[in-house]
């Protein structure tokens, strides 16, 4: 939200939604009322809705009540190809990975008051920022003391990372609640526990494995570095947490199943199956 820096919880005031979404629209051509009935018709005409989690999928229900009985509904996460990287927890350090992008919404602004608060408890700690982003935000992220951006990364290499970088507790600040994040998939997958903001599927998914810790949105940095500072006690990931993360194999599965089940009952109704 670009009027007060938080999130706006789906905003249905349409000129409050008009100055968030100027840069797309800088003549206010499409309200946002527009968006949300163009959608609800799209899904509407849907013999299957997939989400990506079951959160996004309580969003939707909320904004799109009415939905034809006969629609299949699925959630399936994303999967994404990764290395399971075990990483040994007795020789970590106390760095800090911060992950999800170096842009406002992800909550880049929150890096360096985070590892001011955390260094003054714990001297020795790095906070290192994976991603990309805003080049004026990194340019100020980099002023910060005891903050080094590694930037850039190829798809599927920060577990690798991570590992390298021997990260003790990884965050994810994003002030804007997650639709999935498979950046937490990827960390998890080494490990490592996750602090985030208590909404969105990222909180969702720390809350059932119980790994890392949700922090309420309103105590911002301040919150996030408590946390981390718990989590440096050397809490660990289970493998048995680990081995549910989503793969490839399963998601594709998955997919398989629900597209043969609408094929079925396609044919069944003498219809042209797709």
């Amino acid at each position: 939200d670009t009027i007060t820096g938080r999130f706006c919880e789906y905003c249905r005031d349409v000129k409050r939604c008009g100055v968030c979404l100027k840069d797309m629209d800088p003549e206010g051509r499409y309200p946002q009322n527009d968006y949300r009935r163009i959608s609800g018709a799209s899904i509407g005409a849907c013999t299957a809705l997939v989400f990506p989690s079951a959160f996004i999928q309580r969003q939707h229900e909320e904004f799109f009540p009415k939905r034809r009985e006969d629609q299949r509904v699925a959630v399936i996460a994303p999967a994404t190809k990764r290395a399971e990287i075990f990483t040994d927890r007795t020789v970590l350090k106390p760095n800090i990975a911060f992950v999800g992008g170096i842009v406002p919404h992800k909550g880049g602004r929150l890096i360096p008051p985070v590892m001011d608060r955390i260094r003054s408890r714990e001297k020795k700690a790095v906070g290192f920022v994976y991603g990309s982003g805003d080049g004026e935000l990194i340019n100020q992220i980099k002023q910060a003391k005891g903050v080094k951006i590694r930037g850039y990364y190829s798809h599927g290499t920060l577990p690798h990372l991570l590992a390298q970088d021997k990260i003790a507790v990884a965050v994810m600040p994003s002030i804007t609640p997650e639709a999935y994040s498979m950046v937490i998939d990827e960390t998890l997958s080494t490990g490592t526990p996750v602090v985030a903001f208590d909404h969105g599927a990222v909180a969702d998914r720390l809350e059932f494995w119980s790994v890392g810790e949700l922090v309420p949105p309103e105590r911002g940095a301040n919150g996030l570095a408590e946390a981390v500072l718990d989590c440096l006690s050397g809490r660990k990931i289970g493998t048995d947490v680990i081995r549910t993360l989503p793969n490839l194999d399963r998601v594709a599965q998955k997919y398989i199943d629900l597209y043969n089940s609408v094929k079925g009952r396609r044919r069944r109704n003498g219809e042209v199956s797709f």
